[in-house]
C-alpha cells in the first residue's frame, strides 16, 4: 500500500524517555506517512540519535521552544498535508487512515482533529478530552457519518474561547493553507516563568480565520499530561485572550468578541485558582481586575477574601480552610 502524502512533524526536546514509543506508534499506522520529521530542539540527551535510528529525518536546531520546534518542522516538510505529534504522545493505529478518509467528507475544511485520551504523569488514564471539556458538548456540528462531523470556523472559535479541547497531536491539516496565510507558530508566545502559555492555543485561533474543520469523535491519540499549577495554566489562557482582544485583525471575530465578553469571568477564574493555591498576592491582583470589570457582589466577595487572606493571619486561616474545600470539590465534582 502506498504511503499517504503526509509529513509528520515531531517537536522534541530532551525526549529520550518517550521518543521511541512515540515514533513506534507512528510507524504502526495502518496507513503510513510519506515522511517523519523529528525536530531536535537543542536537546542535550539522545533524542536525535534515537529518532534517527528509527528512520526519522532529524532536523537539529538551537533551542527555540515548542513554537520554534513546530516551525522548524513546517519549514522542513515536503508533503501537502501536515500531522503533528508531540514527542511524548502516542497515536492509535488507525489515526491517519481515519483522518485521511474523513477529509473527503467536507473538502472545504482544511483542518481535521479528533478526540484523545489523557494519561497523567503518574500513569492514571482519564476520560477523553471531549468528555472533560464542557465547551465541546455545546459545539454546533453537522454529522457527516462514521463518527465525523463538520464544524464551522466561527462556532469552533467561539467554543475555544470557553475552553481548549484540541491537542496538536490529533491534527491533520493542509500545508497549502498554512503557506498561503503564513500560519506559523508565534515564537513570542512562550512558557513564562509566572504562567504557562500554550502556543498551540493561540495558533488554532489564527487558523480559524481561514478554515472550517472536521472533527472525528473518536479517540485517535493519547496525550501525556504533566500537571502544572492550574492557576498558571488559566493565567496563560487569559494572556492569550488579552492578545486576541488587542490584535483583532489576526483572529476570527467570534474569538475577539468572546474573549472581550469573557474578560471579567476569566480574571475571576484565574484569581480564584490562585486563591485556592494560596498565592494570595496574585489572587488579589487578578480578582481586583475582575471587580473593576464586573462590579457584582460575587466579584466583590472574592476580592475581599483575597485582601483578607493576603497577610500572615489570613493565610493561616486560608490554610485551614483549603483542605475542607478540596474535600468538598472531590465529593461534589464541581471543579476539575
Amino acid at each position: 500500500m502506498t504511503s499517504l502524502p503526509i509529513s509528520v512533524v515531531v517537536p522534541a526536546y530532551n525526549a529520550e524517555a518517550f521518543i521511541g514509543t512515540t515514533l513506534a506508534s507512528v510507524l504502526a499506522q495502518t496507513r503510513l506517512p510519506a515522511e517523519i520529521i523529528v525536530v531536535d530542539d537543542g536537546s542535550t540527551d539522545r533524542t536525535g540519535e534515537i529518532a534517527g535510528a528509527l528512520g526519522a529525518r532529524v532536523v537539529r536546531q538551537p533551542n527555540r521552544g515548542p513554537a520554534g520546534a513546530r516551525n522548524g518542522g513546517l519549514a522542513a516538510a515536503t508533503q501537502p498535508w501536515i500531522a503533528f505529534i508531540d514527542a511524548d504522545d502516542v497515536w492509535f493505529p488507525r489515526k491517519l487512515e481515519l483522518q485521511w478518509a474523513a477529509k473527503d467528507l467536507a473538502p472545504q475544511a482544511s483542518l481535521i482533529f479528533s478526540d484523545y485520551e489523557i494519561l497523567t504523569e503518574i500513569g492514571a488514564l482519564r476520560r477523553s478530552a471531549f468528555e472533560r471539556e464542557p465547551a465541546f458538548a455545546t459545539l454546533p456540528r453537522q454529522p457527516l457519518g462514521d463518527g465525523c462531523a463538520f464544524v464551522a470556523r466561527g462556532d469552533l472559535a467561539t467554543m475555544l474561547v470557553a475552553g481548549n479541547f484540541i491537542s496538536p497531536s490529533t491534527l491533520l491539516l493542509s500545508a497549502e493553507l498554512l503557506a498561503r496565510h503564513d500560519l506559523t507558530f508565534d515564537e513570542s508566545v512562550a512558557y513564562r516563568g509566572d504562567y504557562l502559555v500554550g502556543e498551540d492555543y493561540e495558533w488554532y485561533l489564527r487558523l480559524l480565520r481561514w478554515t472550517d474543520a472536521i472533527v472525528i469523535e473518536r479517540r485517535l491519540a493519547q496525550y501525556r499530561l504533566f500537571e502544572g499549577s492550574r492557576a498558571r495554566l488559566r493565567h496563560g489562557d487569559l494572556h492569550i485572550g488579552e492578545m486576541v482582544v488587542a490584535n483583532p485583525a489576526n483572529y476570527p471575530a467570534e474569538a475577539v468578541d468572546g474573549f472581550r465578553r469573557a474578560r471579567p469571568k476569566k480574571f475571576r477564574e484565574v484569581g480564584f485558582r490562585y486563591l485556592v493555591g494560596a498565592d494570595t498576592a496574585r489572587a488579589k491582583q487578578m480578582l481586583g481586575r475582575s471587580l473593576a470589570l464586573d462590579k457584582t457582589p460575587r466579584a466583590l466577595a472574592l476580592y475581599l477574601t483575597a485582601v483578607f487572606a493576603d497577610n500572615a493571619f489570613g493565610r493561616a486561616i486560608l490554610g485551614r480552610a483549603l483542605p475542607a474545600w478540596r474535600s468538598f470539590k472531590r465529593a461534589t465534582g464541581i471543579a476539575r
